[in-house]
Parts: C-alpha cells; sequence; structure tokens
C-alpha cells in the first residue's frame, strides 16, 4: 500500500492503478492459484514427448526434413497396406529464407542463443545500474550519457538479430512464434525509443520489456510461461469472468452501502471496485467486512449479521470459485 501511494504522488495516479491492479491480480490470482495445475499440465506434457522421442517415430531424411511414423488410415486405397505405418515428411524444421547453409548452423547454435541472451542480460545490468546523485549532478550526466549510447548499440544489435533471423527463416517461418513476434515487437519500438526526443519517455517501457527474453535461458521457464500465456483464449475468459464477477459484485456494493454515513469504502464505484477487488485478492478483507459492519449496524444486531454473512459469502465465492 505504502508503494502504491508513494508512486501516485511520484507520477500520474492512473498509471499506478493499472500496474499495482494488474500486479496484484496476476500474482495473486495467476501465479498463486494456476501454478500447480500448470505443472501438473506441463509435467505430464513432457512424459509424452519423452514417450514419442524413446519410441523413435521421429528421425530426419538426407536434407534434414523432419520424418515421422504414423499409422496409416483404414480407409487406405489399399488393402494391404490397410493398419500398416507410413513415413510422412514434416517440414517444421526446414528454413524458408535465403541464406546459406552456414547461416542456418549459425542460427541454431547454442553459442548464438547464450551470446544474445548474454546482451539481453547486460543491456538489463546497465539499465538497472542507472541512479540520480543530487551531490554530484555532473558525473550522473556523464554516466547517463553513457547508458543512453550504449542503449544505441544494443538497439542496433537486436534489431541485426531480428533481421538475420528473418534472412535465415523467411518472414512467414520467422512470424510462427510467438517469441519472434515480441522480438520484433521490440525491436521496433526500440528503434523509436534512441531517439533523442523520445529517449526516457513512454518509449522506455520497449527497453524495460526486453528482459523478459531471459526466460529463454531454461527451456523449462520458456515452457512454464507458453503454458500460463500460451492458450490466450482459454486465460482471456477466465480474467474477462472475474472482472465481470469483480464489477457486478462492486455494483451491488455500491447500491447496498453508498447511503452509509463515514463509510468510505462503497462512497463511489472505483473506491466500491477497489474493496471487492481487496476481498478477493483475500488481502485485509476483515478490515473492509468490519467498517460496513460497524457503520452499517451500528445498534442493530440483526443488520450486522446480514452485512458480514453478505462478505462472508462474496469472500468463499470469491475464493473457492473466481481464483480456483
Amino acid at each position: 500500500t505504502q508503494s502504491t501511494w508513494g508512486t501516485m504522488d511520484a507520477m500520474q495516479p492512473w498509471k499506478s492503478y493499472i500496474y499495482f491492479f494488474t500486479m496484484i491480480f496476476f500474482l495473486a490470482w495467476l501465479v498463486k492459484n494456476v501454478f500447480i495445475a500448470v505443472i501438473i499440465e506441463t509435467f505430464a506434457e513432457i512424459r509424452v514427448q519423452f514417450q514419442q522421442i524413446w519410441g523413435l517415430n521421429r528421425i530426419l531424411d538426407d536434407e534434414g526434413n523432419s520424418q515421422k511414423l504414423i499409422p496409416m488410415s483404414s480407409t487406405s486405397h489399399s488393402n494391404s497396406n490397410a493398419g500398416g505405418w507410413q513415413l510422412v515428411t514434416m517440414d517444421d524444421n526446414k528454413p524458408a529464407g535465403f541464406a546459406p547453409i552456414l547461416f542456418q548452423r549459425l542460427l541454431q547454435s547454442n553459442v548464438f542463443h547464450i551470446s544474445m541472451l548474454g546482451l539481453v542480460f547486460l543491456d538489463a545490468a546497465l539499465a538497472a545500474s542507472t541512479s540520480y546523485e543530487i551531490n554530484d549532478e555532473e558525473e550522473t550526466a556523464k554516466y547517463n550519457e553513457f547508458l543512453y549510447y550504449a542503449q544505441v548499440v544494443f538497439t542496433i544489435i537486436f534489431v541485426l538479430e531480428a533481421l538475420f533471423k528473418i534472412y535465415c527463416l523467411g518472414f512467414t517461418g520467422y512470424i510462427k512464434r510467438n517469441l519472434h513476434k515480441f522480438e520484433l515487437f521490440l525491436a521496433i519500438g526500440n528503434s523509436f525509443h534512441i531517439c533523442k526526443k523520445l529517449y526516457h519517455t513512454q518509449f522506455t517501457y520497449f527497453q524495460v520489456l526486453r528482459v523478459v527474453r531471459l526466460i529463454k535461458i531454461s527451456p523449462v521457464t520458456e515452457e512454464f510461461v507458453s503454458k500460463i500465456f500460451g492458450p490466450g483464449k482459454k486465460l482471456g475468459t477466465l480474467v474477462v469472468f472475474s472482472l465481470t464477477t469483480l464489477t457486478l459484485t462492486s455494483a451491488i456494493s455500491l447500491q447496498l452501502f453508498c447511503h452509509v454515513e463515514a463509510l468510505s469504502q462503497f462512497a463511489t464505484f472505483p473506491l466500491a471496485f477497489m474493496s471487492m477487488f481487496q476481498i478477493l485478492t483475500q488481502e485485509g478483507w476483515v478490515d473492509v467486512m468490519d467498517a460496513a459492519m460497524w457503520r452499517s449496524g451500528k445498534d442493530s444486531t440483526v443488520t450486522k449479521a446480514f452485512v458480514a454473512l453478505y462478505f462472508i459469502l462474496y469472500h468463499l465465492f470469491a475464493t473457492v470459485i473466481v481464483l480456483r
């Protein structure tokens, strides 16, 4: 809470609301509640993949194309081959670009990938070293100028990396992977960011997001993130359901408690929304319930009981159904 108020005082309040609301929502809901389910599903799929690899049902032909043994259809024209196996060529690994074979091998080498990830880590480390010393403004200005030119060099390198991958894979083959789309998006955004007039503006977000590429250091981490954010339809449905539920309960609570004096948590819809979201995240929800109970019921024990029952049922619904 102190970080939220401090950020609101330092910058525009709506940015602070969006940032902390999104961070709390994803940390408290996605990571904490979907973590176990995703781990179980991921290991189940990895087990299936290992079973397929151990079965030796996938080989490479002389041209480097991926081939896979699959059962023939029972509706085959040749009755003698019905129920047998056939070797099907899969061109997933075949390069679609115009680069020579030497560049293709360089792109697929571990040295290339580790080098690029090392540059991403170095860029993040330099960005994290930014400091503003009031007592030594001249040294701070020199160091910030060094960071600017370092950012220009990093941006040029990563733009060349994207062009090199497009040259090797072809634009269609390059854009198939979501991670490549993200890399191209960052390369374009950072190209604008290094302009003097746009430096340290809203385009700085592109520089900050570059550190997300470090998830490729661990294949397990990359697979885990892919399982969480990959199925956008399922994830989007869950987010929309949660936001719809939160909006409806906030509107109901606003109508129930907006007339209560000295109850600031439900004076307006944004405040009611934040209060119900606080209960959804299970962070200090008892304080919200106590405030509504004592200010709504006053001398009426029955009213206090109904208010407590209302918030307890919402808390159970939010934790058992929405968050699970």
